[in-house]
């Protein structure tokens, strides 16, 4: 088990017409969500976006690395916590090796950044891409937006690391392939995974310590219609 402070922490959180119970992920740790994706969106913009603009003390969700607690928002939480979602994708003016570098260059840090470049032709090869860095990124497939998630975080090296379900809308060679390399990726930096999926049969291949669901009554009017 991971020291208690190497762990992303949150309190009640308002999701919709439901509340997400306090609990917390450990470095090593695997956690399932199963919850529909405008509920995941809350979720997320809960950890990432909102705490920039509406004050971190009072959103209940915050990182505890080596005794401190890093507030979600913040440069600090933002750089031990990856994201593997579906909403990032490729910025098609971009050449494949400035799409990987991307988050290093937003972070403004030129030590992260060096380090990054130093493992870039590495990460490359892993993700299959040797040879076509400088190939502008253009219109991709879905697998190709799932590999610049997957080089992220192997080039950021996260303690915790947010999981959505990559692989949908993906071919289904293509999904298989890549949950291999998601597999191979999260056992290589072994960081705690908060996994949001909007089905219980969804089976990334890992071993969850905990799984369970978070329904909202706007599921059930659905369902209805």
């Amino acid at each position: 088990m991971a020291a208690m402070s190497d762990a992303l922490h949150w309190d009640d959180l308002k999701l919709c017409d439901q509340t997400l119970k306090k609990d917390h992920v450990f470095k090593g740790e695997s956690v399932r969500l199963v919850m529909h994706e405008y509920m995941q969106k809350d979720l997320l913009a809960k950890f990432f976006l909102c705490p920039l603009s509406q004050g971190c003390s009072s959103q209940g969700v915050w990182l505890e690395r080596d005794q401190q607690v890093l507030p979600a928002g913040s440069a600090e939480f933002c750089e031990h916590v990856g994201c593997m979602i579906r909403q990032r994708g490729l910025l098609a003016n971009l050449s494949l090796k400035e799409n990987l570098l991307l988050p290093f260059l937003y972070a403004d840090d030129h030590a992260s950044l060096q380090q990054a470049e130093k493992d870039l032709n590495q990460v490359a090869h892993f993700l299959e891409l040797d040879g076509k860095l400088n190939e502008k990124a253009g219109e991709r497939p879905v697998y190709m937006h799932g590999l610049m998630s997957l080089g992220h975080c192997l080039l950021k090296k996260p303690h915790i690391v947010i999981a959505q379900e990559l692989h949908l809308g993906m071919q289904a060679e293509f999904a298989v392939k890549f949950r291999r390399k998601v597999f191979k990726t999260l056992k290589i930096l072994n960081p705690g995974v908060l996994y949001l999926t909007s089905s219980k049969s969804d089976n990334p291949g890992l071993a969850f310590h905990r799984s369970y669901s978070v329904t909202c009554d706007m599921d059930a009017n659905m369902e209805q219609a």
